[in-house]
This record gives structure tokens, sequence and C-alpha cells, in this order.
């Protein structure tokens, strides 16, 4: 007979027994699980880890930069006549200068017209860029880069038209049309100063008032009218003639810019110093940076004895090996400067717990030698590894620790590997105790049945047996 549930032929309860048997088999589960959120942990910790070790090398690069130390200020006693900025290498000392002209464009209006409407007629028109020498020869000669800008105008231009398609071109000039009290005037400007920058203007095949859009003094053709003077700024630094086409001086100081904003009436000083500041926070971010690994190891890999809590990576040599890196680092000295050889001389107090605390006193007379602290930084010297620079020896380490050879991408595929491990031991549990279950369900199934048909036959002998005590009970009568 077939037994619909385990349990009914036996009066066990099957269901039970397997599911108490099948725990029992998936026991090892429950310290496998544990392990495998532990190392999740540890490798999330090796994550963190890695961004940290990263931010100091990406800090210590900095300060391997000789840029870093070759920062620049510039400052000026009246920046609303003379602006100054300074980059990396500027020429440090003390300037004298003076404005006696600023740099301006050309500027060409032409005759009266009635309103922008009216129509100036059909043509040619060539706009050139370039600079004439009126002194000695009226010739033009154009400015090198420029470009030749020609237009075709059709019968029926007007002024306005003729301002838009000289605007969309975009070749250097600038068209606008002006109302005044007489009417409208066509205006050209050159988009840039300096005498190079002067317009010439040529006009063919014109019929209309598009004759007296042109304008070339070495042919004599000016219909239209000179309203600005295309001029260069003149200026001395230190009394030395300066003579530019714009109002930007890029090279005439090295790593100096200076604005000419107007003509000065008293020489303006301008100031180049070494930019401190810049350099200041460059070590305050390494000085961050490292706190924070040191932090962060210092916690991960501590016993709380208060909580009897371990931290997430107590007693890995890895982590423990990578502190003693750095923190033996901060000790190391450098020949590569005779002024300043280990970074306590410039400010860095290692504490007890392996954190820096900067003193700014020995920092700011650091400060005041930029070279030699380039020098303590920056030197690379492959031949004679006691003079590098310890923003140099710092960048390796964290490169050689976060690269994909270092110790920390190790220990992760190490620790990657066992998780992989772990989960196949997880699934063999699993399917060992799918199959036990699988197996004792059918066992006891069986069972059921032969109980079954054991309690039939019971059942079935003692009617007999009943039925005959009950004849031989009727025959004593």
């Amino acid at each position: 007979m077939a037994i619909s549930s385990p349990g009914l032929g036996s009066g066990l309860d099957v269901s039970s027994i397997v599911s108490q048997l099948v725990a029992l088999e998936r026991k090892p589960l429950e310290k496998m699980q544990t392990a495998a959120t532990f190392m999740q942990t540890q490798v999330s910790a090796y994550g963190q880890l890695q961004s940290l070790v990263s931010a100091v090398g990406d800090a210590a690069k900095a300060l391997a930069k000789p840029t870093v130390w070759q920062a620049a200020s510039a400052g000026t006693s009246d920046a609303t006549s003379v602006a100054a900025t300074a980059t990396a290498g500027a020429a440090i000392g003390s300037y004298s200068v003076s404005v006696s002209q600023i740099a301006r464009a050309q500027s060409l209006a032409s005759a009266v017209f009635t309103a922008p409407t009216d129509v100036v007629g059909a043509g040619k028109m060539t706009i050139e860029l370039g600079g004439y020498n009126v002194a000695n020869d009226p010739a033009f000669t154009p400015k090198t880069g420029s470009t030749t800008l020609e237009l075709e105008f059709a019968e029926g231009t007007t002024l306005e038209q003729v301002k838009t398609q000289i605007n969309a071109a975009n070749a250097g000039v600038s068209a606008a049309i002006v109302r005044d009290a007489n009417g409208a005037r066509l205006t050209l400007t050159s988009a840039t100063t300096g005498l190079d920058s002067t317009l010439r203007i040529a006009v063919s095949d014109a019929t209309g008032a598009l004759t007296g859009l042109a304008y070339d003094p070495a042919s004599g053709a000016n219909p239209m009218t000179q309203t600005q003077a295309a001029v260069n700024a003149l200026a001395s630094i230190n009394g030395l003639p300066i003579e530019s086409p714009t109002n930007r001086l890029t090279g005439t100081l090295d790593g100096v810019t200076l604005d000419l904003v107007k003509v000065t009436t008293a020489p303006v000083t301008v100031n180049v110093s070494s930019n401190t500041g810049s350099m200041r926070d460059a070590i305050k971010k390494f000085s961050d940076a490292y706190n924070a690994l040191n932090t962060y190891l210092a916690t991960q890999t501590k016993y709380d004895e208060e909580n009897k809590i371990g931290g997430t990576l107590q007693g890995d040599s890895a982590a423990v090996g990578l502190r003693n890196q750095f923190r033996a680092m901060l000790r190391q000295d450098s020949a590569a400067s005779s002024e300043l050889t280990r970074l306590s001389d410039i400010g860095f107090n290692v504490q007890r717990d392996g954190s820096i605390v900067l003193d700014n006193a020995k920092l700011d007379a650091a400060l005041a030698q930029p070279a030699e602290l380039s020098k303590l930084f920056t030197t690379n010297d492959t031949a004679n590894p006691a003079t590098t620079g310890l923003g140099v020896r710092f960048q390796k380490l964290a490169d050689m620790s976060t690269g994909t050879d270092g110790v920390i991408a190790s220990r992760n595929a190490g620790l990657k590997a066992r998780l992989d491990r772990n989960q196949d031991d997880q699934e063999k549990v699993n399917d060992r105790a799918d199959r036990m279950q699988t197996r004792l369900t059918q066992q006891y199934t069986a069972l059921d049945t032969q109980m079954a048909k054991f309690s039939a036959l019971s059942t079935y002998m003692t009617q007999q047996l009943a039925g005959l005590s009950n004849l031989y009970n009727k025959s004593d009568d």
C-alpha cells in the first residue's frame, strides 16, 4: 500500500526526525558562514586601506614635484593700474612698473545713413588685419596668423545685413550700428589691440553706398573715418622701456604676467615672492593623509581590551607590516639637502601613536628655504639612494604597496581565494544535506509502507484469533 505522508504508517514524527538529522548535517555551515562574513569584512577593510595608501601616495607625489617648491605669488601696490600673477619659477624680486600708454584697438565709422534698413547696394568686401608703416612707407603688412575675410553682398543688402554678415564670419573684427543725432553709422572695431591689428578694407565691383565702406591709407581710399587709432602699450620695468601690442605682458618677466589697466601717475611696485602658502598646503595634505592612514591601521590591527574585541585586521601580518614600513620611513634621513635632512627638521613631530603633529615654528623656518625643501622631497638619485628625497620615497612605497604585485593586492587575492573555497565548501555541505534529506525521506517512506503492512496483518490476525476464541467459547457451551 502507498503512504501519502511520512509517519502515517509508523506513527513516527518522520518530518521532525528528518529535519533534525539534516540540521545536524548542515551544522558546519554556521562556522563557514561566520568565517565568510569575517573574510568579506577583511576584503572591505583592505579596500579602504588601498584608498588611504593611495591618498598618501598622491600627497607624496605632489611633494616630489619641483614646481611645488618653485611656486610664486605676485602682488602690486596699485592693482587698479597694474595687476600681476606669478607661476612656478617666477623671478623673485621687487619691480617698479610705469605705464605711459594703454594698448587700444582701432575703430572705424562709416558715413551717416538714415536708418539701419537703408540699402547699401551690392559688391565684394575684403577685410584684413595688419599694420601700416605710415612714417616711412604706408605699405600694409598682413598680421601673421590672421585670416582675410572675404564677403559678397547681393543687390538690395541693407546696412543691418552688412553688420550681421561681418559678425557671422567671426574673423577678428566686430561690427555694430551706432545711432546718433544725425542718423545711423556702421562701426568696425578690431577684436585685438595694437598697431599690428589695424584694419584694411577693400571694396570691389560695388554699387551704391557700399563703396563708402572702404579704408586703406596706403591707397588713399578712406571713405570710412578712423574714430580710434590702434596703439601699442608703452611701459617701463625698472626703467627699461617696454612696448606691447596688448595690455597683458606675459614674456617680459620670467613666470610673471602683468596686466596694464591704466596709465600710471606714479610707479607701481610689483612684488614677486615664494608662495609659501601653497607649499604649506602641500605639506599639510600629506600630513593629513598620513594621519588618516595611521589611525585606520591602528584601529584595524588593535585589540580592544575593554570590550574584548579584536580589530578586523588584528594579527594580519600584511597590515601590521605596512604600518611599520610607513612609520619607519617617517624617521629616515636624506642626504639630498645639507640644511634639512629629515622630516623632523621641518616640524614633523611623530607622536607615540604614530601620528604627525606639525610644529608651525619649525615649518615656517623651513618654508623660508624653498630650494632646500625641494631637495629634501624631490631629489631622485637612483645611483645613490641615500640622497633620494623623502617625497619620492613615500611615493614609491605607496605605489609598491597598491600595485598589482603589492602587498594589498596580494592579500586581497588571498582573501578572495579563501572566500571562493569557503563558498565551495558551503555548497558541498548543502549538497550533502540535500542528498541526506532525500535518502532519509525515502527510507522512512519505505519503513512506513512496511509498518503499514505489519499493522494490517496484525489487525487481521487479531480478528482471526478473536473469531476462533468465539467458536471455542460456543463449543464449550
